[in-house]
């Protein structure tokens, strides 16, 4: 579930563990099965922060136009190759849980130049949302937790077919969504509700309500591309790490928390 946080996850049996995510009981079967989750702080946090404080022209241009602001920001992101001409962000601007666990944690934009634009800006924090996706999947993988090969994605992230082909392009996975949206976590709801009360006598019963829309699939060349710069993201974070922790000792840090 991407909105304004990243929630993922997998329900098993309890075959494995890592210790950099979150597992606890399943609400249904809380004996035989259960949840292990691990996501970012922010995700869609970031695409409303950056509308709010560095759109204005967009947000503006977006109403005249009759198209939805975040669009608008999407069209500008959408003329930036992937890697964004050697423009690397960290998504962290509410620190970082699962799975790096960093409270400290903050944003970062490396790599700018006079020749980076907004829509550079904005494209890589959304390739970043995508980086951390994929760092918590691979945590899971790594592990040997039962990960299926397609990722559904819900949430307000998934309104946005350039985000999506991010994802896809950044985790080498296809990635699939409801055609329905606003049915994530109602229908959810139901199908767990039926499950304990017996209304319900299997999970795969949700597979009868739902309708997907045709997976957006990852391409060869721009995941090779991916591959580089995420290996660059997870080196960026191991080097500011211990600068963050400096600058949280900074006065006026405690306002950031």
């Amino acid at each position: 579930m991407m909105g304004t946080s990243t929630c993922w996850g997998v329900i098993h049996g309890g075959e494995r563990f890592a210790p950099e995510l979150v597992s606890m009981p399943h609400v249904v079967d809380g004996t035989e099965k259960f949840y292990t989750w691990g996501g970012s702080a922010t995700s869609g946090a970031l695409a409303r922060w950056f509308r709010d404080q560095l759109g204005p022209n967009e947000v503006g241009d977006g109403a005249e136009k009759g198209k939805d602001l975040y669009q608008r920001l999407d069209d500008l992101a959408r003329g930036v190759p992937p890697g964004c001409d050697g423009l690397l962000a960290l998504p962290y601007f509410m620190g970082e849980r699962a799975p790096l666990w960093d409270a400290s944690a903050r944003g970062a934009w490396v790599g700018l130049s006079l020749f980076h634009t907004k829509g550079h800006l904005f494209r890589s924090l959304l390739e970043a949302t995508a980086f951390a996706l994929r760092h918590a999947i691979e945590v899971g993988t790594g592990v040997g937790l039962p990960v299926n090969e397609e990722t559904t994605v819900v949430g307000g992230v998934a309104k946005s077919q350039l985000w999506l082909s991010i994802i896809a392009d950044v985790t080498g996975r296809p990635i699939r969504t409801p055609a329905t949206e606003g049915i994530e976590a109602p229908l959810a709801d139901a199908l767990l509700v039926g499950l304990a009360t017996g209304l319900v006598d299997r999970y795969e019963r949700i597979r009868e309500w739902v309708r997907y829309a045709e997976p957006v699939l990852p391409h060869p060349d721009r995941h090779a591309a991916y591959d580089h710069q995420y290996a660059l993201f997870q080196q960026l974070y191991a080097v500011l790490r211990p600068l963050f922790a400096e600058l949280g000792a900074a006065p006026g840090w405690e306002n950031t928390r």
